[in-house]
Parts: structure tokens; C-alpha cells; sequence
């Protein structure tokens, strides 16, 4: 009786040798975010190129962005940079939009005519 590949069950559980499964799931999100970019790229895809469970992934670096920060080497998370900018433009907007209402109220504009 022979015993096919298929009738063994797969091994489950640590890999034997030494624990190079954190840089296999970064190398692979650096090739997957690079050649499709970030809305493109899933946290399943990037288990499948590893030869992870993607829950694994989810373990190590608990989502997407967390996966994308720890693979391009980023110091901050762009989420946190994009909020920093858009409140400050927001502020700067309204102050600006201020600064135009006072000073049109402060006296007549000069007129635009050009002389003859």
C-alpha cells in the first residue's frame, strides 16, 4: 500500500530551522506593492507569495497599512501624515478666506480701469 502526497496531511505549525518568516512576508509585500501598488495588493496575496497563512500576516503586523509601514521602512504611517496635512490646509483655508472678508470690508477696492 502506497501512500500518496496528497494522503499526507499538511505539516502545520513552526517551520523548522531558523524563523525567516518575517522577512519572507516583507520581501514579498516589497515585490507586491511595487509591482501593483498599494490598492492593488492584499494581505491574502502577500501570504500566498510568502507561503503563509494570510492570519499569520494579520499576527505580525496587524493590517494593511501596519504591513506597508513595516515593509517600505516608513517612520510614520501615511494615514497619520495625510490627516496632519489636510487639518493644517483646512485651517489655512478658513484663515485665509478670513483674512479676504476683512480686508473687502475695510473700504472700496481700487478700480481696474485702465487709462486711455
Amino acid at each position: 500500500m502506497t501512500s500518496k502526497a496528497s494522503d499526507t496531511p499538511r505539516r502545520t505549525g513552526r517551520r523548522p530551522g531558523p524563523n525567516q518568516t518575517r522577512p519572507a512576508i516583507l520581501r514579498a509585500a516589497r515585490a507586491a506593492f511595487a509591482d501593483r501598488g498599494y490598492d492593488a495588493v492584499s494581505i491574502r496575496s502577500v501570504a500566498r507569495d510568502a507561503g503563509v497563512d494570510p492570519a499569520l500576516v494579520h499576527r505580525f503586523y496587524g493590517s494593511k497599512e501596519a504591513l506597508f509601514i513595516a515593509a517600505m521602512e516608513l517612520p510614520v504611517a501615511p494615514s497619520t501624515l495625510v490627516a496632519g496635512v489636510l487639518s493644517r490646509a483646512s485651517t489655512t483655508s478658513a484663515s485665509a478666506s478670513c483674512a479676504r472678508s476683512s480686508s473687502s470690508s475695510t473700504g472700496p477696492r481700487p478700480s481696474r480701469r485702465s487709462s486711455p
